[in-house]
């Protein structure tokens, strides 16, 4: 009975304005007292009231999805109705990300509830659709707004607040941007938005606002600094919000070096709504929100637990697209972490970014640092690769301005060094195309890795 009257409070402080501030405050409160190391488990932590809560709200969620979603009602079958505890999920089968293709089966609402669709960056294809009832996306921005609101708390107690929002032309409707616009609404910030194509009016906002958040992707954030260190301007924001990817080690100096700022990283997808971290200055890793979701880390090859592995997502209050261990491709470890907030942390080392081709490894990430570190601008990247086996053909699209005649034959020196297969000269250098374009400034994320191979 306890958990159930916790459990419906916690659903209606999730949906209101002053609900999400009210958790904010608890978070921050948690982070100021500090205290002992909390081990590297995913399992001690779950122990007592909250361990209840997300065993009834798997329950619901699993009778949820065997009944209604056309997907989980063929994956799951009557298996679903014999769990009980959250130590029972392991039992159930994988949800696997290629599923994700046919999005429409996952729907377990009728049409008429579904009140917001976003989508995914497409970072390995084409951008995945994700549908939400109005209950549905309130949860997700009011626990966005609490991780947000919880770094604020202590350092703006009165007077207005604004944030700049960087947007990816080319994905509109990208889950990050819109759940974060919608958590900052929440808080009452006052929102100035400009495109990711376009950093020179966003630095005329920067000038003209001194916006004390500035949120956009690793990416975005870096061609920001770069315009605004063009005009010699800076000053110190009391947040930079990284969305939607990691941020490199040369990212994150250069923003923390100009803003006198670190930026402040989450973790998340289109799938579970955008990011569903927590991270205080000072804590190792990022605190997952387990009054939402259950989190594995597997071993990818065997699915057992392991200590370092993929990350691995279950919903717990979802109406339109329940999603049931969910394997995200992202690979992660746990960490230990010294606050008092009584979520688990994890480390995400993030997806296996790497293309295999005639025997070379192209990492698109060690791609992008090598193309930032020679043009200055954030190294945005698309490989991809076609074909049969025999005659498979790889392609890079790398953004630079292609009015500068030299700058293709520069790049494509410095992408051989380690690549010799694409070296002018090698006999497999006439199936490999590189074209340097002003277009990815639009791109959400630094790069994107398509394989589109016939096996």
């Amino acid at each position: 009975m306890v958990t159930f009257l916790i459990d419906q409070a916690l659903r209606k402080m999730q949906r209101t304005t002053s609900g999400a501030r009210l958790l904010a405050s608890a978070a921050r409160a948690a982070w100021n007292r500090g205290g002992a190391e909390v081990p590297e488990s995913e399992t001690e932590y779950g122990a007592g009231l909250l361990y209840h809560l997300q065993a009834r709200r798997l329950r619901a969620t699993l009778r949820h999805a065997a009944a209604d979603s056309p997907f989980y009602r063929e994956l799951l079958g009557r298996g679903a109705a014999d769990i009980r505890d959250v130590a029972d999920l392991h039992s159930l089968p994988f949800t696997n990300r290629d599923a994700f293709a046919d999005w429409r089966r996952f729907i377990a609402v009728p049409t008429d509830r579904i009140a917001r669709t976003v989508t995914s960056a497409g970072t390995f294809g084409q951008p995945k659709t994700v549908v939400f009832t109005q209950d549905d996306w309130s949860q997700v921005c009011t626990s966005r707004s609490v991780a947000i609101g919880a770094l604020l708390q202590k350092r703006r107690a009165a007077g207005k607040v604004r944030a700049l929002l960087l947007l990816p032309s080319d994905a509109p409707m990208w889950a990050e941007t819109m759940s974060t616009s919608s958590a900052l609404t929440l808080l009452g910030v006052d929102i100035l938005s400009a495109s990711t194509s376009d950093p020179e009016s966003a630095v005329r906002w920067l000038v003209e606002y001194r916006p004390q958040i500035i949120a956009g992707s690793a990416a975005a954030l870096w061609e920001l600094s770069r315009c605004a260190q063009d005009v010699g301007f800076s000053y110190q924001p009391d947040l930079l919000l990284c969305l939607g990817e990691s941020c490199p080690a040369d990212i994150a100096e250069r923003l923390t070096a100009l803003w006198a700022c670190a930026p402040t990283l989450s973790y998340g997808s289109a799938e579970i709504g955008g990011s569903q971290t927590i991270s205080f200055p000072g804590c190792r890793g990022l605190h997952l929100n387990t009054l939402d979701f259950l989190w594995e880390i597997i071993d990818p090859e065997s699915g057992e637990p392991a200590p370092m592995g993929e990350l691995v997502v279950t919903t717990l209050l979802r109406n339109a697209m329940p999603l049931i261990r969910y394997r995200t491709g992202d690979t992660a470890r746990w960490v230990s972490h010294s606050c008092r907030l009584p979520f688990p942390s994890v480390e995400v080392l993030g997806p296996d970014d790497t293309l295999v081709w005639e025997g070379n490894r192209f990492s698109a990430t060690e791609l992008s640092a090598r193309i930032r570190a020679h043009s200055g601008n954030a190294g945005r990247i698309e490989i991809s690769a076609d074909g049969e086996h025999g005659d498979e053909s790889l392609r890079c699209v790398v953004e630079g301005d292609p009015s500068d005649g030299d700058q293709e034959s520069q790049l494509r020196a410095l992408l051989s060094t380690d690549h010799r297969a694409i070296a002018d000269g090698s006999p497999d250098s006439a199936r490999f195309e590189l074209t340097v374009t002003a277009e990815l400034a639009s791109q959400p994320k630094l790069y994107r890795v398509l394989d589109r191979r016939v096996r």
